[in-house]
């Protein structure tokens, strides 16, 4: 039994209006108990139609934008100012032998130790400071001795920057 002063129940739901549009409401139910155990339930909605479309919208949007940075043949990959993946897509993962899931989060000094003492990062820290892009060919040797030689668009954005990478290891060879 909820007492007076005691937090609301919300909930939402659909419903049909007259015309046959669907609208949604957002419910708000208090009950509110009275001495002499009397029981009242104060009860309001609000349409939210309007705002569930957009926000359902968004995050459509979102999917595709999502869709089309993941089937990318170039890797892209966003860096915060803390080094960290904001968001890495499946190219990336690939060209790093990892996955999205296991760096995003992460610095890039925990995923790659050393990293922080190569030419390139060189060029990522003075991207990241200085504001200015860089372009370069990176020659990475991976934890087992593999080398892959990679060609990078480097990018002050928001977050940080972002990183395009295009394997050439082929063309290298």
């Amino acid at each position: 039994q909820q007492k007076t002063g005691e937090m609301p129940t919300t909930f939402e739901n659909p419903i049909l209006t007259k015309s046959g549009e669907e609208r949604f409401i957002s419910w708000q139910n208090s009950t509110i108990s009275t001495p002499g155990a009397e029981i009242s339930t104060i009860s309001f909605g609000i349409d939210i139609t309007e705002s569930k479309r957009a926000k359902d919208a968004l995050q459509a949007s979102e999917e595709r934008y999502h869709h089309v940075l993941d089937t990318m043949l170039e890797g892209f990959q966003i860096i915060d100012y803390d080094w960290r993946y904001v968001y890495v897509n499946e190219t990336a993962a690939r060209q790093g032998r990892s996955s999205k899931e296991a760096l995003t989060g992460h610095s890039m000094m925990e995923m790659y130790p050393g990293i922080d003492n190569t030419d390139m990062f060189r060029i990522l820290r003075k991207c990241m400071e200085s504001r200015v892009p860089g372009r370069m060919e990176n020659k990475f040797i991976y934890p087992n001795g593999d080398i892959a030689w990679f060609e990078l668009s480097i990018q002050p954005s928001e977050e940080g920057i972002f990183i395009l990478s295009t394997n050439v290891t082929e063309r290298k060879r």
